[in-house]
């Protein structure tokens, strides 16, 4: 592993720690309360373990977990199930007995309970490990890819073989710089856009593309019927292909492509407004 993923594991482990444990979890009496000589002597070392706690913390979110030596990374590690105790100690024990920071965080827990850890602390003593284990694993999500219309034709047949039909309508991929598909939407023509079918189609875009961080559009209009649409029909879908992609432009939002799709006995095809 990198030394700088090392780096950020470490910085984001002990920060969230150091913020779960708080400034204030070594308590202090009341002033009001009649305070011995003991008593103030135990004030100033809480006083000063609060201090200390929070300098710490401070260092780790400014600068890293590289400002901090070995010790006090693992005692700052201790600070959660170790609340009100000087970890200083323990953590520099720790290190000197068994070789290094790295073999105290590799350790099993049944070294750690040998060396008189509690349950609490050799359980955190395993945490780091496993998150930087974690980072090295390759990533499960698999991005669709529609670099092209036979990608956007591939996605659409396969979707129809999952699930029935959707009927006449527009299919908006919605897709990043690298055309990795963040989200699709299917929109149905029912006949009742009027004349502002334009206007209303490049708002609902907009807006999903703002919200969904999309450098692009993919549009798909499909006429659920077989063969080419009568040359009318594409000229309408011509027209409003250029009028969206213009609306679009205003708002630094390409539109990769305007295709209608047709069935044929091969499956689908596509007719592209900007290809023609």
């Amino acid at each position: 592993m990198s030394g700088r993923i090392k780096e950020n594991v470490s910085t984001a482990f002990l920060a969230v720690l150091l913020y779960r444990t708080g400034y204030d979890s070594l308590s202090i009496r009341s002033r009001k309360e009649k305070l011995t000589e003991g008593d103030v002597s135990q004030k100033k070392r809480q006083s000063y373990g609060i201090g200390h706690r929070k300098r710490l913390r401070e260092r780790v979110l400014k600068s890293g977990a590289s400002s901090l030596a070995d010790y006090e990374l693992l005692e700052a590690a201790l600070f959660s199930v170790i609340p009100r105790r000087d970890t200083k100690p323990m953590a520099k024990a720790l290190i000197e007995q068994m070789g290094g920071l790295s073999a105290v965080l590799e350790a099993g827990e049944d070294l750690l309970k040998e060396k008189g850890l509690s349950h609490r602390v050799s359980h955190l003593l395993q945490l780091p490990a496993l998150l930087a284990q974690a980072l090295t694993q390759p990533q499960q999500n698999v991005q669709t890819i529609l670099q092209d219309t036979g990608a956007i034709l591939a996605y659409l047949q396969k979707e129809r073989g999952s699930a029935s039909p959707l009927g006449k309508g527009w299919s908006v991929f919605y897709v990043n710089v690298r055309n990795a598909l963040l989200l699709k939407e299917f929109i149905p023509d029912n006949g009742e856009w009027g004349k502002n079918i334009q206007k209303t189609l490049a708002v609902s875009m907009i807006r999903r593309a703002i919200f969904t961080h999309a450098s692009a559009v993919i549009i798909a209009y499909d006429t659920n019927m077989w063969g080419k649409m009568p040359k009318t029909a594409l000229q309408g879908h011509k027209i409003l292909s250029e009028e969206i992609h213009n609306a679009l432009k205003l708002f630094d939002i390409t539109m990769h492509d305007y295709i209608c799709l047709y069935e044929k006995k091969a499956g689908l095809e596509a007719y592209s407004m900007i290809e023609g």
